[in-house]
């Protein structure tokens, strides 16, 4: 007589169970790679633009609706991480895929299940904002994958940062109230393209690895210090046309938030000047060198949206006091 064994079922060739004693483990680099920082100024984003319509995002169907766009936004970084890959490695980071703390097969099947649930948790949550889910997750695998992504073009990629941004403050003004007022948009879309066009600053520490993978981010075209000059220019242009731009609403909070991105334009325009006066011109910063040094203009834009997020939340609850 067989045994018990031989009546269990054969495992397809290629396919292995992941035991349930690495789940936290993988949970754990997951939610490194997603890249903890820029997930939380997307929660922000959303936030804001539910307190912007005059919704509560504190409210249970808010909450999850919030819940399931950070799903989604968490889904397009891992995808990131994915094709990003060997670029990281020539990079010397550490993130987990790169390192094969977190397998690349293991990251897809991430990938999928969280733009799953991201999409099916909006169309039960706010369904109002379900086209924008569905435009980021497209942005995202157009950015990261394809013949020609996004990532790999000087314009594409900040505009589509620039659009993620945009995509996620209209999620959460559609989940509050549906309707978007054109004002508050042409308001949202000057502040997306701040963050479009200073997003670049993150290219100048990653510029070996871009070159090597045939990116061509502003460092790779113009090397370090004219691209510096450029991104720092054009930063302080948009900031100063969304201050003007604000300048004749009648909300105090937006003329104070306006303010945010201007000062946080100048520290990026100065620290890039200064990291980069000792590059020769044409030639890109080491990884291990210069190229850490300059990710102190990527935390100054980081810290802006951070400070012009709180500045939005703060003041709009301070108006309905």
């Amino acid at each position: 007589m067989n045994s018990a064994s031989s009546f269990a079922p054969a495992v397809p060739a290629g396919f292995r169970l992941v035991p349930l004693a690495t789940l936290p483990a993988t949970a754990r680099h997951a939610f490194r790679e997603a890249r903890p920082p820029v997930q939380a100024v997307f929660a922000l984003r959303f936030v804001v633009g539910v307190l912007l319509a005059g919704g509560r995002p504190w409210e249970p169907r808010c909450l999850l609706a919030g819940l399931a766009w950070t799903a989604l936004t968490g889904a397009v970084y891992l995808l990131n991480g994915w094709s990003d890959a060997e670029g990281d490695r020539l990079n010397g980071s550490v993130r987990p895929i790169a390192t094969g703390q977190l397998p690349a097969r293991r990251a897809l099947a991430l990938v999928t299940g969280l733009t799953a649930a991201g999409l099916l948790g909006l169309a039960c949550t706010a369904p109002a904002a379900l086209p924008c889910a569905l435009l980021m997750a497209l942005l995202g695998a157009w950015y990261s994958c394809g013949p020609r992504p996004l990532k790999s073009s000087a314009l594409g990629a900040p505009l589509s940062i620039g659009g993620g941004a945009l995509l996620t403050w209209v999620a959460g003004l559609r989940c509050a109230g549906g309707a978007v007022d054109g004002r508050m948009l042409a308001l949202v879309c000057l502040f997306s393209l701040w963050i479009a066009v200073t997003s670049s600053t993150k290219d100048f520490s990653d510029a070996v690895g871009d070159r090597a993978a045939g990116r061509r981010t502003w460092p790779v075209l113009l090397g370090a210090r004219r691209a510096a000059g450029l991104v720092g220019a054009a930063g302080l242009l948009v900031a100063l046309v969304l201050l003007v731009a604000v300048a004749g609403q009648d909300r105090d909070v937006l003329t104070l938030a306006a303010l945010v991105p201007l000062a946080g334009a100048v520290a990026v325009a100065g620290l890039l000047g200064v990291m980069t006066r000792e590059t020769p011109a044409g030639a890109v910063p080491a990884p291990n060198g210069g190229g850490r040094a300059l990710r102190r203009a990527y935390r100054a834009f980081m810290t802006t949206q951070y400070t012009m997020a709180a500045v939005l939340a703060v003041g709009v609850l301070a108006e309905r006091a």
